[in-house]
């Protein structure tokens, strides 16, 4: 059940994954498949734009399952999603968390040694006002190994899906990511956002 949960996810299907994950911890699992199940649900939030109760989920997992997941990887999680809120007091104090527990973790790179705390540099790789070209992107990224996400902004034109495909803290990091990503055949830039 978590895998087919797994597969929705990837195809952008979150509601449907959703009601897989309910029914695999329903069904009674081990603590390192319970927390599996977590990050899928996690994961699920995030396609919904429900980034708060993604944090809830994440919140869940370093309380009661410590031991059984890649808590870098969970705090890198926390970080994106509280940057989605806007929230850069909370982000900046799991970056914290995340430097100070993790120095090493290849989820730290990029975010370590933040010079501005109110300053992020986002790698872009597209925006579209339709949400299938933005996940249509993201699927392929995901294909080449890149982490990515996709974030939704109101405009005049509609709600625009915005392909993120790191969020840096040093405009070094974030160049050298727009590099790889060219290598790599896709197109993108750097933006700078600020509190």
């Amino acid at each position: 059940m978590y895998w087919l949960g797994m597969c929705l996810v990837q195809r952008g299907l979150a509601k449907e994954a959703e009601l897989w994950f309910d029914r695999a911890r329903r069904a009674g699992c081990s603590s390192d498949l319970h927390a599996q199940i977590l990050m899928g649900l996690a994961q699920a939030a995030i396609l919904q734009g429900h980034h708060e109760q993604a944090l809830h989920y994440y919140q869940e997992l370093l309380r009661n399952h410590a031991g059984d997941c890649d808590q870098a990887q969970v705090l890198a999680a926390m970080y994106r999603c509280h940057l989605e809120e806007s929230n850069s007091v909370a982000a900046a104090r799991v970056l914290r968390e995340l430097n100070d527990r993790h120095p090493d973790s290849p989820f730290t790179q990029g975010l370590a040694s933040r010079p501005d705390p109110g300053i992020t540099y986002t790698v872009q790789a597209g925006a579209f006002l339709q949400e299938m070209r933005a996940r249509d992107l993201t699927r392929q990224l995901k294909q080449r190994g890149f982490d990515c996400l996709i974030s939704r902004r109101n405009t005049r034109k509609g709600i625009l899906h915005v392909v993120q495909v790191g969020a840096f803290s040093q405009r070094p990091s974030a160049e050298k990511r727009v590099q790889e990503l060219r290598a790599a055949g896709f197109s993108a830039a750097v933006r700078t956002t600020a509190p």
